[in-house]
């Protein structure tokens, strides 16, 4: 991805990999790199949409617009397979993907690309996402016991570390609860 944003970053990005190992967490973090004010952040949870082809035809009414508050304009489409189930959403999509402006990028966020349509995941650069090794999740969990002064003992870093399973997501949620 840093050398995407020295290079010249993709308009569409699409980002797969298991629940919890950070896919909306990087559409953050890139949002943030690629200049896009709050404003001009958008993210879409596909599965809770109802009326798919509805969505995607607001959003193309909006993408013209420049940004108000940075250099660009995001679209983060958390769990993008959904729209897959609508053909007209997904053909929609597809268009809006060729066709949006410089200053617009879209983030497919998915844990299924498969169920993607073919030409989505052609036209958009993948980017997949590993799990996360007990020592990554071990890391991860000291580094966030650190900042907010929890302390943990190593069997209990270890027992989040084995029960989060390779997801940062769920080992922050058991950190939470241990805290």
């Amino acid at each position: 991805l840093s050398a995407m944003l020295k290079t010249g970053f993709p308009k569409s990005l699409l980002l797969c990999g298991g629940s919890g190992v950070g896919k909306n967490t990087i559409g953050r973090i890139l949002k943030n790199k690629l200049g896009c004010g709050d404003v001009d952040y958008y993210e879409i949870d596909c599965a809770a949409v109802e009326g798919a082809i509805d969505t995607v035809r607001d959003v193309k009414t909006k993408v013209p617009q420049m940004p108000l508050g940075g250099a660009c304009r995001i679209w983060l489409w958390d769990e993008s397979q959904a729209f897959s189930k609508t053909p007209q959403a997904a053909n929609s999509m597809l268009k809006m993907l060729e066709e949006s402006p410089r200053h617009v990028y879209h983030f497919l966020c998915t844990t299924n690309p498969e169920k993607l349509l073919k030409a989505i995941r052609t036209r958009s650069k993948q980017v997949k996402l590993k799990e996360l090794t007990p020592d990554g999740i071990k890391q991860v969990v000291r580094r966030i016991a650190d900042l907010e002064q929890v302390q943990l003992s190593d069997a209990v870093l270890n027992a989040i570390a084995e029960a989060a399973e390779g997801s940062a997501r769920t080992a922050v949620v058991l950190l939470q609860s241990v805290a």
